[in-house]
């Protein structure tokens, strides 16, 4: 597992950031707001994920913490989604908590959807 990815901004790209760790350049995937705090020269630590898909390795990087832990959130959320329990009841079991705890954060609003579906 890569827990984390520090190093110099060589590239922003769409959807990616390229970072030089040493004498590797490693590009992250990245949601818009991570991208936002990427300038090239500038020094960068994104928490990460790393993937495989179709045997591919596919790392995913966010500026803070709390979007690596939503993101992962959102994965349980696609497993359950794979495991027969249909989107809309996910959907309507975040919203629902949404309405109940406007200002909770959304990593802790996911999990505790997630646990009325268990």
């Amino acid at each position: 597992m890569i827990a984390f990815l520090e190093g110099v901004v060589r590239e922003v790209r769409e959807g990616s950031v390229v970072v030089q760790a040493g004498a590797l350049g490693v590009e992250a995937w990245a949601p818009a707001a991570t991208l936002g705090q990427c300038q090239v020269g500038e020094r960068v630590v994104l928490h990460t994920h790393l993937t495989v898909r179709d045997e591919t390795p596919v790392l995913y990087g966010f500026h803070h913490r709390d979007l690596l832990l939503l993101f992962r959130r959102l994965l349980e959320v696609e497993a359950l989604m794979a495991l027969g329990y249909r989107e809309s009841q996910v959907k309507a079991a975040v919203a629902e908590l949404v309405v109940d705890h406007p200002d909770e954060a959304a990593e802790g609003l996911i999990r505790r959807a997630l646990a009325r579906l268990r």
